[in-house]
């Protein structure tokens, strides 16, 4: 059998191998299988109102305290990442 043949049947055989594992149902969803499938219908009132969004928010700036100000000032000391360190120049 030339090399011809061997690499053509080898390929074939890798191209039935990859479209038998995407048709096989059982095992954990994957973006093959589940594509054409619909999305499930969401629950009528799973939604939170305006007010419960706002709620949430205050009720997570209360417990941040004065840490809740996203502008805060950031520390100005260099991080040990930050130290300049003098290399040789034969690097």
């Amino acid at each position: 059998m030339t090399t011809f043949w061997r690499t053509f049947i080898l390929v074939v055989a890798g191209l039935g191998a990859a479209w038998a594992v995407t048709q096989v149902g059982s095992g954990p969803p994957t973006a093959l299988n589940t594509l054409d499938e619909p999305a499930p219908p969401a629950a009528a009132g799973d939604a939170p109102t305006q007010a419960d969004i706002e709620a949430q928010i205050r009720q997570a700036e209360e417990a941040l305290g004065d840490r809740a100000n996203p502008n805060q000032e950031l520390p100005v000391d260099p991080l040990r990442a930050d130290v300049a360190i003098a290399l040789p120049s034969d690097i």
